[in-house]
């Protein structure tokens, strides 16, 4: 067994923490007056053993074959996860947003103003299936190489805590908890596409 099927999941929650922190340090205040000790078992089970366990799984079923793939294969994977990571998350929130689904995402919007560490504040099935899914199914389909796993998830949380869901309260994504009928993706192309971008 490689060595970085275990590396992997401890790095993503160890990664979630440093992002969360670093959040923290930026807004202080937000932080005191909106996380609680509710939150913090949520949390927990979602970034230390439910995200994990299903890298873990994933890897385990698919894992990558190679160290680093040629320059051109990772940067066509980059845009791979970009495309498909904005169709996967704008579909699937969408869906998580209809009077079926909303159940396993209202956790996620108990909250109207968010920070960093609610990123993964949600139903398990959502904190998966939304964030991680369409990394998932790509790695299953092409089959990434171990660097391009540590990049895109590094990116991929990186982005979701200190750029959508930090304390700026005119972000793209902030503004989606706010109304809850707009900015279903990522801020790429789809809202733009389907009319839902509200800037």
């Amino acid at each position: 067994m490689d060595n970085n099927i275990l590396i992997i999941p401890f790095y993503s929650s160890w990664l979630y923490v440093c992002a969360s922190y670093y959040d923290y340090s930026q807004n202080k205040e937000l932080y005191g007056r909106l996380v609680r000790r509710e939150h913090l078992q949520t949390l927990f089970w979602n970034v230390f053993v439910f995200q994990p366990f299903s890298l873990y799984s994933i890897l385990t079923i698919q894992p990558p074959t190679v160290v680093m793939d040629t320059f051109w294969n990772e940067i066509s994977y980059v845009l791979y996860n970009i495309i498909f990571g904005e169709v996967w998350f704008y579909t699937i929130h969408y869906v998580f947003h209809t009077k079926y689904f909303y159940k396993y995402h209202k956790t996620h919007h108990e909250n109207n103003e968010v920070v960093g560490i609610f990123a993964l504040y949600a139903h398990p099935i959502d904190a998966v299936l939304l964030n991680l899914g369409s990394i998932f199914l790509l790695h299953y389909l092409v089959v990434f190489s171990w660097f391009h796993i540590y990049l895109i998830g590094s990116i991929a949380t990186i982005n979701t805590i200190i750029h959508s869901h930090t304390g700026r309260k005119n972000g793209f994504h902030q503004k989606h908890h706010r109304c809850f009928t707009c900015n279903y993706g990522m801020d790429y192309f789809m809202d733009t596409l389907f009319s839902t971008a509200t800037k």
